[in-house]
Protein backbone atom coordinates (compact mmCIF):
# COMPACT_ATOMS: atom_id res chain seq x y z
CA UNK A 1 0.00 0.00 0.00
CA UNK A 2 1.08 3.49 -0.53
CA UNK A 3 2.46 5.16 2.77
CA UNK A 4 0.61 8.38 1.55
CA UNK A 5 -2.97 6.82 1.04
CA UNK A 6 -5.24 8.12 3.34
CA UNK A 7 -9.13 7.37 3.16
CA UNK A 8 -9.85 10.63 4.29
CA UNK A 9 -7.92 12.76 1.98
CA UNK A 10 -9.39 15.80 3.95
CA UNK A 11 -7.51 14.72 7.10
CA UNK A 12 -3.70 15.02 7.26
CA UNK A 13 -0.94 13.17 10.24
CA UNK A 14 -2.07 15.76 12.73
CA UNK A 15 -5.71 15.00 12.34
CA UNK A 16 -5.62 11.34 12.33
CA UNK A 17 -3.40 11.16 15.43
CA UNK A 18 -5.81 13.67 16.93
CA UNK A 19 -8.95 11.68 16.41
CA UNK A 20 -7.39 8.28 17.08
CA UNK A 21 -5.63 9.60 20.57
CA UNK A 22 -9.39 10.40 21.58
CA UNK A 23 -10.77 7.14 20.92
CA UNK A 24 -7.61 6.13 22.41
CA UNK A 25 -8.71 8.04 25.92
CA UNK A 26 -12.71 6.69 25.00
CA UNK A 27 -11.13 3.34 25.15
CA UNK A 28 -8.95 3.99 28.51
CA UNK A 29 -11.89 5.50 30.23
CA UNK A 30 -14.11 2.33 29.59
CA UNK A 31 -11.21 0.41 30.63
CA UNK A 32 -9.20 -0.78 27.40
CA UNK A 33 -5.58 0.10 27.56
CA UNK A 34 -4.31 -0.16 23.75
CA UNK A 35 -0.36 0.12 23.26
CA UNK A 36 1.02 4.34 22.91
CA UNK A 37 2.11 2.97 19.26
CA UNK A 38 0.96 5.79 17.01
CA UNK A 39 2.89 7.29 14.46
CA UNK A 40 5.84 9.35 16.92
CA UNK A 41 4.91 7.97 19.77
CA UNK A 42 8.00 6.09 21.35
CA UNK A 43 6.04 2.91 20.65
CA UNK A 44 5.77 3.51 17.11
CA UNK A 45 4.57 0.71 15.50
CA UNK A 46 5.26 1.85 12.33
CA UNK A 47 1.14 1.76 11.30
CA UNK A 48 -0.22 4.51 10.39
CA UNK A 49 -2.80 6.60 12.45
CA UNK A 50 -5.71 6.01 10.05
CA UNK A 51 -5.53 2.18 10.73
CA UNK A 52 -5.18 2.46 14.57
CA UNK A 53 -8.20 4.56 14.40
CA UNK A 54 -9.99 1.80 12.20
CA UNK A 55 -9.08 -0.98 14.49
CA UNK A 56 -10.11 1.43 18.29
CA UNK A 57 -13.54 1.94 16.41
CA UNK A 58 -13.50 -1.37 16.31
CA UNK A 59 -12.84 -2.17 19.90
CA UNK A 60 -15.12 0.53 21.12
CA UNK A 61 -18.27 -0.66 19.57
CA UNK A 62 -16.50 -4.34 20.84
CA UNK A 63 -16.43 -2.87 24.57
CA UNK A 64 -19.55 -0.85 24.48
CA UNK A 65 -22.05 -3.66 23.71
CA UNK A 66 -20.36 -6.14 26.19
CA UNK A 67 -21.02 -3.13 28.79
CA UNK A 68 -24.75 -3.15 27.81
CA UNK A 69 -24.91 -7.03 28.40
CA UNK A 70 -22.75 -7.21 31.37
CA UNK A 71 -23.87 -4.29 33.44
CA UNK A 72 -27.73 -4.28 32.35
CA UNK A 73 -28.00 -8.23 31.98
CA UNK A 74 -30.90 -10.63 30.77
CA UNK A 75 -34.24 -9.87 32.65
CA UNK A 76 -36.65 -12.59 33.11
CA UNK A 77 -39.14 -13.05 30.28
CA UNK A 78 -40.32 -14.30 27.06
CA UNK A 79 -37.17 -14.05 24.42
CA UNK A 80 -36.05 -10.81 23.34
CA UNK A 81 -37.42 -8.71 26.09
CA UNK A 82 -35.51 -7.45 28.51
CA UNK A 83 -33.25 -4.41 29.59
CA UNK A 84 -30.23 -6.02 27.69
CA UNK A 85 -31.85 -6.46 24.68
CA UNK A 86 -33.72 -3.01 24.79
CA UNK A 87 -30.03 -1.66 25.16
CA UNK A 88 -29.21 -3.46 22.23
CA UNK A 89 -31.70 -2.66 19.93
CA UNK A 90 -31.90 0.94 20.74
CA UNK A 91 -28.17 1.17 20.56
CA UNK A 92 -28.17 -0.32 17.35
CA UNK A 93 -30.51 1.79 15.58
CA UNK A 94 -29.01 4.98 16.86
CA UNK A 95 -25.84 3.41 14.94
CA UNK A 96 -27.28 2.95 12.16
CA UNK A 97 -29.17 6.60 12.66
CA UNK A 98 -25.44 7.80 13.02
CA UNK A 99 -23.62 6.00 10.03
CA UNK A 100 -26.35 6.44 8.04
CA UNK A 101 -26.25 10.50 8.99
CA UNK A 102 -22.01 10.36 8.54
CA UNK A 103 -22.36 8.66 4.93
CA UNK A 104 -24.62 11.23 3.69
CA UNK A 105 -22.61 13.62 4.20
CA UNK A 106 -19.62 11.72 2.53
CA UNK A 107 -21.71 11.95 -0.56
Amino acid sequence: MDSSYSPNPDWDNDDWHRETTAVRDALAALGVIVPTCLPGEPGDCGAPAWTHYAGYLALLKARTQTLILANLGEQPGPPDTGISNLAHHTGHHLYEEELSRMLKELE
